[in-house]
Parts: C-alpha cells; structure tokens; sequence
C-alpha cells in the first residue's frame, strides 16, 4: 500500500518529531543550466489544496501555491548552483564531503585517469553526470597534517617543482576536460587553471607574481590571514624569518 506524504508527516508528528521540512529539486542537470534545490517547513495540520509534485500542476496553480506557501510556512529556502561556477570553483568543495551513485565512477574519463590527484576530475564527473546539490553545513570531519595524506607528501623534496609540475598536469588536465565537453565550460576551465596556478605561486612564495593584476580576483579568494601574513613577508621578510624561527623553535 503506497503511503501519501501527508500520512508520513502526521506519523513523524505523533512520533514528537516538531518540525519537518519538505525537500525537492528541479532543473535539467547542470550541462543544460541552472540547478535548484528548495525546502519548506508547514505548521502540523496546514494542509494546502491541489499542493502537489509540481508536474503534477498547472504553471498558473504553481503561482498559487508557491504564494500561500511563503504566507503558511514557518521556514523556506530556494538555493541554487551554476553548473559554472561547479567547474571555476572544484577546490572549493572538500573530498570528505562529497556523495555519489557508484556508477558514475565506471567508466573513468581520460581528464581523470591522467590528472595527478582524483578529487578534482572526480567533482568535474558528477557535475557534469548529473545533479549537485550543496549542504552549507558541517558534514563529516577531515584529516588535517596527517603524514600519508597528499598534501604532506607534496611538501617533500622538491617541492618548487612538484608544485610546477602539478599545475602543468592540472592544467592539461582541465584542458582534456575542455575538449571532452565541446567548449560547453571553456571559460570556467581556463579560470580554474589559472587559479591553481596562482596558488602554486602563493605556496612557492613567489610574491611577484601573486601580486600581479591580472590575479587580483585570486588573491582576494584567499583567507585575510594569508593576505596578512603575505604583505607582512613582502614589506619586513626578515621579521618574518625570525618570527617563524621563534615558532618553529617554540614547537
């Protein structure tokens, strides 16, 4: 027997569960547009005529309804994501934090089995698989400084060359990824390499370059402590040097 939302809710209710929120989606997956994800809490026993899967109704219905929706609800939110912005901003999602169906990692594309780490390339497949929805929540807890982890190990050796040759692999990486979308994210693309160019910059403090114009809105992407700590090695790098050796020697 196929059980209606309503019931469903009325028996969280009796459970003592107070509020319960209502979650949908729409949108034709991010290579078509604009994807949006809406939720909306309604007091218990409101129940809204001809309220439905929006397929179900009338567009002039669903200008109705999404009006008594705001009036009755005690809490709603639209949010949505530009597959764009999707690709420009893959480093800004952390790996932890990220769910998928299995299959989409079948048939692995040659962008992915050619870049020099997975979690980026992995974020370009699902965006472009399907659905990407953000929760602006703590999800999960992520290792930091663990000795095994990628990051660490980059920082071994030569690290001015690993950090060379990861953005020369990045960047042929997002340009395979360019290809393999027929231009659809070209602009995105360029941005993102670009970007990790500029952070191999920061990280190899080569602060003439970072500085430059043309990285401007990078550099305002970073944290005001790595700006801080920035300007203060650029204007008195010997103070910096002693501050860091006190540290170092303090640990």
């Amino acid at each position: 027997m196929t059980v209606g939302l309503w019931e469903i809710e009325r028996r969280l209710g009796r459970q003592g569960f107070a509020r319960i929120a209502g979650t949908d989606e729409a949108g034709a997956g991010p290579l078509a547009g604009r994807v949006y994800a809406a939720a909306v809490i309604l007091p218990f026993g409101v129940e809204l005529p001809y309220l439905n899967d929006s397929k179900q109704v009338t567009p002039r219905r669903r200008e109705i309804l999404f009006e008594q929706i705001k009036e009755q609800a005690l809490a709603w939110s639209v949010s949505w994501v530009e597959p764009e912005e999707i690709v420009d901003k893959t480093s800004g999602y952390p790996t932890a934090s990220l769910v998928f169906p299995a299959k989409i990692m079948k048939e692995l594309p040659d962008y992915y089995l050619d870049c020099p780490v997975g979690d980026i390339p992995m974020q370009l497949m699902m965006a472009c698989a399907g659905y990407a929805y953000y929760m602006d929540e703590p999800m999960c807890v992520y290792r930091v400084g663990v000795a095994s982890s990628w990051t660490s190990l980059m920082k071994q050796g030569d690290y001015e060359n690993k950090q060379k040759r990861y953005y020369e692999q990045m960047k042929e990486m997002y340009e395979t990824f360019d290809r393999s979308t027929f231009g659809r994210f070209h602009n995105e693309a360029v941005s993102a390499a670009k970007r990790i160019y500029f952070l191999t910059q920061v990280n190899t403090k080569h602060y003439d370059q970072v500085r430059k114009k043309e990285y401007r809105r990078y550099y305002r992407e970073l944290s005001l402590r790595t700006r801080f700590f920035i300007r203060f090695e650029i204007m008195a790098p010997g103070l910096y040097r002693l501050i860091q050796r006190m540290v170092r020697g303090s640990n």
